[in-house]
């Protein structure tokens, strides 16, 4: 079992304020000891259910935000925000370059979980891209005002994170190897050794992001040079903006004691990260791609993270072959027949199901599922898949069926597969096949010819 990081949220803050200082998260009881969140797991992403003032939203789990960010509440809701004033907030894209509005104040809650001051972020995001790019509707997203107050246990697995007060902590983690983390901007960051000929420094410093659904980002610097072998391709998202850079894998990646063999890395076409973060530190990112394959224990106030592998830890890292982007555009009415079962009742009072001739029509809204971008030298690009085309089928199956992590799995799962799409365009519905390839396989063939 594998899932795709096709789902990269990087955000950068550029703030003219100072930041006030809020009471942080408490339990509401204060002798509680843990309390467990049930969250949904979407592109390897974290969704947390949340209150913010009474109302209730859904956040997206973001180590790598330092920020706690609204950006979208569905139609018909409201909500009251304390004491806003307008900021500007740049985001990882080139075009990601937001008015948003501070305030401070706010009520958050998070299961048994309180913050009485909370300072948010209030983005005008009109396109509502957020819960386009995850197909949920997602209000906001959280990270260091979640963790810093708690030890935070993340398992994957079960879809569950557990919240435990520091103060009455006594868990014994002998069992899991453990990593120091240290702080910039309050974003938690770990040095790991890598082994690579494009590399010439073995101990790297990676931000930690579980808002990342990828696996290793590295940034071209004086120690981390070009790849060898790579092609370029769609990394994944920013806010608004389409991340693209080169696509490649290193020789080895230790996860403290634990060691990936050639994992697929990035190398982001986005220089201006280190500008906007002044960040001198940062060499790459490990995501949820990573992540997911631990459990996990973020300890911020003793400034560690304890790991061990679970179930996923063996899984292959994989990525789209198709050279397709999808992304939800709006919903579709769909009408549907249903066979009607009918209920008999014979002489002895017996109760028969018998299926009948006939149909009940069912009508309901779905999501429009729409091609975004298309990679260049790919199995897309080779058959004319357009940008705008409205995926209807895929091997058969309904595309509103689906989710867009479904989708994306079929289009990585293996090469040569042989896979058919069906789309609307301009009207018209047309048919496509493409074979998935892997460009990295058919660069290194090439390279040894």
């Amino acid at each position: 079992m594998y899932k795709l990081g096709s789902i990269l949220l990087f955000l950068i803050f550029s703030l003219t304020l100072n930041a006030q200082n809020d009471t942080g998260f408490r339990f509401k009881d204060p002798d509680q000891r843990s309390e467990k969140i049930k969250f949904e797991l979407v592109n390897n992403l974290i969704i947390v259910p949340v209150k913010l003032n009474g109302v209730e939203l859904t956040f997206l789990l973001d180590s790598g935000v330092d920020k706690t960010l609204l950006i979208a509440l569905g139609t018909g809701d409201s909500l009251d925000l304390k004491k806003a004033q307008k900021v500007k907030i740049r985001g990882l894209g080139s075009k990601d370059s937001f008015e948003a509005f501070q305030s401070i104040g706010n009520t958050l809650e998070i299961n048994d979980a309180i913050n009485i001051n909370q300072e948010v972020y209030f983005i005008i995001d009109k396109n509502n891209e957020l819960a386009k790019r995850l197909g949920l509707p997602v209000n906001g997203i959280i990270g260091y005002d979640f963790f810093k107050d708690f030890i935070v246990r993340i398992n994957y697995k079960t879809k569950y994170i557990k919240l435990y007060n520091p103060d009455k902590f006594n868990r014994k983690l002998r069992r899991y190897d453990q990593l120091p983390l240290q702080f910039y901007k309050n974003k938690p960051y770990a040095t790991l050794k890598v082994e690579d000929e494009s590399i010439s420094k073995s101990n790297l410093t990676f931000l930690i992001d579980t808002g990342s659904g990828s696996s290793f980002w590295f940034l071209e610097n004086e120690h981390i040079s070009e790849p060898e072998l790579y092609f370029q391709d769609i990394l994944g998202y920013g806010l608004s903006s389409i991340i693209e850079g080169k696509r490649s894998k290193v020789k080895k990646v230790f996860f403290g004691k634990y060691e990936f063999e050639e994992p697929n890395s990035a190398y982001p076409d986005v220089q201006q990260i280190l500008e906007i973060e002044k960040n001198v530190v940062r060499d790459g990112t490990v995501g949820a791609e990573v992540l997911r394959r631990f459990k996990l224990f973020f300890d911020y106030p003793n400034k560690r993270i304890y790991f061990r592998p679970n179930i996923y830890f063996d899984d292959s890292f994989n990525y789209d072959m198709s050279g397709i982007v999808f992304d939800y555009d709006g919903v579709k009415i769909v009408k549907e027949l249903k066979n009607v079962r009918m209920k008999t009742k014979s002489d002895s009072d017996e109760i028969s199901y018998n299926n009948t001739n006939d149909f009940i029509m069912s009508i309901g809204v779905k999501p429009k599922v729409v091609v975004k971008a298309i990679r260049d030298q790919s199995p897309a690009k080779d058959v004319d898949i357009l940008p705008g085309d409205e995926l209807l089928t895929i091997n058969g199956k309904n595309a509103y069926d689906l989710s867009l992590e479904q989708i994306q799995s079929i289009l990585a799962e293996k090469e040569g597969n042989k896979v058919k799409l069906e789309f609307l365009r301009n009207n018209k519905n047309i048919e496509k096949e493409i074979y998935l390839r892997d460009r990295l396989k058919d660069l290194l063939n090439n390279s040894e010819n």
